[in-house]
């Protein structure tokens, strides 16, 4: 059953990402990286993620986020 659990977890941040990468504004961008660590707090509270899991989800995130925030506040 975890293992489903993380699975479904793990296509959800994708959809997330994807969401992030066609964001128009930051605050849009703020606004899905903010669903996706909610549900990395929510699965990492509950037993279906690990602590060193959440760690790497929170790594992948808060890089993905910075480089499209960058890209969104200095456009070339």
């Amino acid at each position: 059953m975890m293992e489903i659990n993380k699975a479904i977890l793990e296509n959800y941040l994708v959809d997330l990402y994807v969401q992030m990468s066609v964001s128009a504004d930051i605050e849009n961008l703020t606004q899905v990286r903010n669903m996706a660590f909610g549900v990395i707090q929510f699965c990492s509270r509950n037993g279906i993620i690990e602590n060193c899991e959440h760690n790497k989800y929170i790594v992948t995130l808060n890089d993905t986020y910075a480089k499209l925030w960058i890209e969104l506040k200095y456009p070339k």
